[in-house]
């Protein structure tokens, strides 16, 4: 049964030492693969603007699910098949955990952190997590996360005094387009009798979904993801993003934000922080071209701005200012003081010069 897992007490002492083997099987793993398979998540140095910016689109999806958890519903039920209300309760449930691996471990941080874990219905738990870039071992990764939600929320037991472990329903996001993206990630597990168990885990896969089906689907959650859809264009001779096509597309965008606030699926707030965050993908996207980034800003704008969205609007430019000009003003001073370590050493070296 893929909806609940069911393991019996022998199955649950073998599974309580995968969590502890995957770490040793990753580094296994991003050793023998090839350089491009490698996921980046190995390989990126912290703090690198690669992994800075995955970390805008991971918090971009936490943001909605946090702050709009009613629009995970039609994920949820795009992504296994279900039909939940949109009014149906959702408790979120903790995001980290500490494997026994990692309690032993030295390192500073020993929890594992996944995106997103929920309880919907009261009964239901998923496990939500959004992933700009693909590798093999990613279901290894999908495998610790699940078991370690499973041992905090799904121990339970049977009519037989069994220990039984029930797994999260589990799916990954993918807002990049990318043609090795499987349907599902799958890992074959064996266990020591025999048994032998597909572990899948399904993708959703943000490029594939076109404005109409995100429309009927009610897939709103998706919105600020589509428009990475035209960064392979921005560099393309052949084939390259115009403003009229990217001004057409926002405005239908537009037109389905104003559909979902028509029929009750969104509050006035919620469609003003889709449009904050729809600005934000384009100021990351666009970063390069700053008439399509003014362009998504001028779509995006209200006809009719009330005064204290207008201060809102302004304090956040000049918030924006200040942190541009703070920034530029650092660059200033390091500079600076390098300078000035120059002209001393410079300045030392000639006046030993002999005359």
């Amino acid at each position: 049964n893929k909806d609940n897992i069911f393991l019996p007490l022998h199955v649950y002492f073998y599974f309580s030492n995968i969590s502890c083997h995957i770490i040793a099987y990753r580094r296994k793993e991003s050793i023998q693969m090839s350089k491009s398979q490698i996921d980046t998540s190995f390989n990126t140095p912290i703090n690198s603007p690669t992994q800075l910016e995955d970390q805008l689109w991971d918090e971009i999806f936490k943001v909605i699910s946090h702050k709009m958890p009613s629009q995970l519903i039609p994920l949820l039920n795009e992504a296994f098949q279900k039909q939940y209300p949109l009014d149906t309760p959702i408790e979120f449930l903790s995001t980290e955990y500490i494997t026994r691996e990692r309690r032993k471990s030295k390192k500073k941080y020993p929890s594992i952190y996944t995106d997103i874990v929920i309880r919907v219905n009261h009964t239901d738990i998923y496990h939500l997590e959004c992933q700009m870039r693909h590798s093999k071992v990613m279901i290894m990764r999908m495998l610790e996360y699940d078991f370690s939600v499973a041992l905090q929320y799904g121990i339970g037991t049977t009519s037989s005094d069994e220990i039984s472990l029930h797994f999260p329903k589990s799916c990954v996001l993918y807002p990049v387009k990318n043609k090795r993206i499987p349907e599902f990630l799958t890992c074959i597990i064996t266990f020591p009798d025999g048994y032998t168990y597909r572990y899948q885990v399904p993708t959703v896969k943000v490029p594939s979904y076109s404005l109409s089906e995100v429309a009927g689907k009610h897939l709103t959650i998706l919105l600020p993801f589509l428009l990475l859809r035209f960064r392979p264009r921005l560099k393309s001779s052949a084939n390259p993003l115009t403003k009229e096509e990217l001004t057409e597309y926002v405005k239908q965008i537009i037109v389905i934000l104003h559909n979902e606030l028509s029929q009750g699926n969104l509050t006035e707030n919620q469609c003003r922080q889709y449009i904050e965050l729809i600005n934000m993908s384009a100021d990351q996207i666009f970063s390069h071209n700053d008439d399509l980034v003014q362009e998504v800003h001028a779509m995006t704008r209200p006809l009719i701005e009330l005064s204290d969205d207008k201060i809102e609007r302004l304090t956040l430019q000049l918030k924006k200012k200040d942190y541009q000009l703070q920034k530029r003003d650092s660059v200033i001073k390091s500079l600076t003081a390098e300078l000035a370590k120059y002209k001393q050493v410079f300045g030392d070296f000639e006046e030993n010069q002999p005359s």
